[in-house]
């Protein structure tokens, strides 16, 4: 029966991908797939042409537990797009591409996740006896994508619902509308907790996430994007 129904799931995909196209095929395709699934296609795009965009790559392994990266470098094989591992070393570079392969070995303590959000408060506290804050900290000493990385793991560790809802206005307010950043952050969190960044979104922003949604969207993909978030 589990066969039939990954057959028909199969199929469908394949017919969804003739009739849409652009962002639609984008959204719709991403709500299908399983969440592993999915989190390796995003990873793929991330390293295919000219260019890695390491943002992205930093964006989806810094928010992942050690046994959602390893159902997504499984699902990464299994879907035929090769080793996770071997295409960040091959595709990322310099400091970022150690912290990367890092992050994909998936190394933190089997025995129980680390306390990420104790472990930033540690090192806050160890901070501020040297009167730095780990922000300006990680500013004064990093740049680039480096920089990028160690203040997306500490904002994500200290509230992952406040990350995701500066991650969402972000996507929304800059230079043009990153529907691939939107998409892919509400998908991600859409079975999580985000319920919860929504009500984030409103306090911070002053305007719910369906309102600014309507102002920067329309059509077909605004509406499944409110689907999406339920509203």
């Amino acid at each position: 029966m589990d066969e039939m129904h990954d057959v028909s799931v199969k199929d469908l995909i394949a017919d969804l991908k003739k009739e849409l196209g652009g962002k639609l095929e984008m959204a719709v395709l991403g709500i299908m797939e399983p969440f592993p699934v999915y989190d390796a296609q995003c990873l793929k795009k991330a390293m295919k042409g000219v260019g890695t965009d390491e943002s992205t790559l930093l964006e989806i392994l810094c928010a992942r537990n050690n046994a959602q990266i390893k159902a997504i470098k499984m699902a990464y094989k299994a879907a035929g797009l090769g080793d996770l591992e071997e295409d960040l070393q091959n595709e990322a570079s310099g400091a970022t591409k150690c912290l990367l392969t890092g992050l994909v070995q998936a190394g933190r303590n089997a025995e129980g996740e680390v306390d990420e959000e104790k472990a930033v408060t540690d090192a806050t506290a160890l901070f501020e006896i040297a009167d730095k804050s780990l922000e300006d900290s990680i500013r004064s000493e990093m740049s680039g994508s480096l920089q990028e990385a160690y203040l997306n793991i500490m904002s994500y560790a200290m509230n992952p619902v406040v990350y995701f809802a500066n991650v969402i206005n972000s996507a929304l307010k800059g230079a043009g509308t990153n529907e691939v950043r939107l998409t892919r952050t509400l998908i991600s969190r859409s079975e999580i907790d985000l319920g919860n960044i929504k009500d984030c979104y409103e306090e911070t922003y002053g305007e719910t996430l369906a309102d600014a949604i309507r102002g920067d969207l329309r059509g077909d993909f605004e509406r499944i994007l409110l689907e999406l978030i339920r509203e």
